[in-house]
C-alpha cells in the first residue's frame, strides 16, 4: 500500500512538471529591461550605406614616366605595390538583389632607384573610382552575400625625386571590375537570445573581391588583376 502511494506521488509530481516545463516554453522571452512583448528579428537587411575599406598586392603591367629632362621606367620590384581602397556604398533599389552605387579612392604608392643620378623616387596614385554594385542578399545562406561590381576608374599620379628634375605628374583612366563575397559575421546571432541582437544597428562584414583594372594602351597601364580584402559596416 505504501508503495502504490509513492508511485502515485511520483506520477502527480511528474505530470505536475511537465506542465511547468510546457507553460515555461510558451512564455515570450524578455530581455534585460523587462520588455513585456517577444522580441523578434527581421530577415530583411537591416541598412542602406555601407562602409568598407580594403587593401590587397597591386602589380600593374607598366609604368613609364617622362618629362622635359628624363624618361622614368619602373620595372621589377619597382612595379610591385599595395592597393588601399577605402569606399561609400548607397543602396538605390532592389532588382534581383540590391543595386548600389559605389565610391572608392584606391590609394597606392611606388618606389624606384635612379641608378645615374642617385637616390630615390616617388610614385603616388590616387583613383577616383566609380561602380554599380549588385548584392544577391537573396542567398540561401544568411550570413554570404555575393555580389559583382563595373565601373571607371581615373587615377592621377605624381612622382617626385631629390630635385624638381624628376617631378612630373598626370592622369589615366581604367575601366573596372569585380566580384565576391561579404560574409556578414555578426549576423549568426540566435533569434533566442534573450537580447536584442545589435548585428541589426551595426552589421560587420568581412568582405574579399578579386578587383580588374583593363589595360589600357598607354605610358601609365594599370592593367592587373588583384585580390582585396578587408571590413564593411552597414548602417
Amino acid at each position: 500500500m505504501r508503495l502504490k502511494i509513492i508511485l502515485i506521488g511520483l506520477a502527480f509530481f511528474s505530470i505536475f512538471f511537465l506542465i511547468n516545463q510546457v507553460q515555461a516554453a510558451e512564455v515570450p522571452v524578455k530581455n534585460s529591461t523587462e520588455i513585456s512583448e517577444p522580441i523578434t528579428i527581421s530577415d530583411e537587411h537591416p541598412y542602406n550605406q555601407i562602409f568598407t575599406i580594403q587593401a590587397g598586392p597591386f602589380h600593374p603591367t607598366s609604368i613609364s614616366l617622362s618629362n622635359s629632362n628624363f624618361k622614368y621606367d619602373y620595372t621589377g620590384d619597382s612595379l610591385h605595390s599595395y592597393l588601399v581602397e577605402p569606399g561609400w556604398n548607397l543602396k538605390l533599389f532592389h532588382f534581383l538583389g540590391a543595386v548600389y552605387i559605389q565610391e572608392n579612392l584606391a590609394l597606392s604608392s611606388f618606389k624606384a632607384s635612379l641608378p645615374t643620378q642617385g637616390g630615390n623616387l616617388s610614385l603616388f596614385m590616387m583613383g577616383v573610382d566609380i561602380r554599380v554594385r549588385h548584392a544577391w542578399e537573396w542567398f540561401p545562406l544568411r550570413a554570404v552575400i555575393p555580389f559583382i561590381e563595373g565601373g571607371y576608374q581615373y587615377t592621377f599620379y605624381m612622382q617626385s625625386g631629390p630635385s624638381d628634375f624628376e617631378s612630373t605628374q598626370g592622369s589615366v583612366g581604367n575601366i573596372v571590375a569585380g566580384g565576391g563575397i561579404d560574409f556578414w559575421l555578426n549576423a549568426v546571432f540566435s533569434k533566442s537570445e534573450d537580447h536584442v541582437n545589435k548585428y541589426n544597428f551595426t552589421p560587420v562584414f568581412l568582405t574579399a573581391k578579386v578587383n580588374y583594372i583593363a589595360p589600357k594602351s598607354s605610358d601609365v597601364n594599370l592593367g592587373s588583376t588583384t585580390f582585396l580584402a578587408g571590413l564593411s559596416i552597414g548602417i
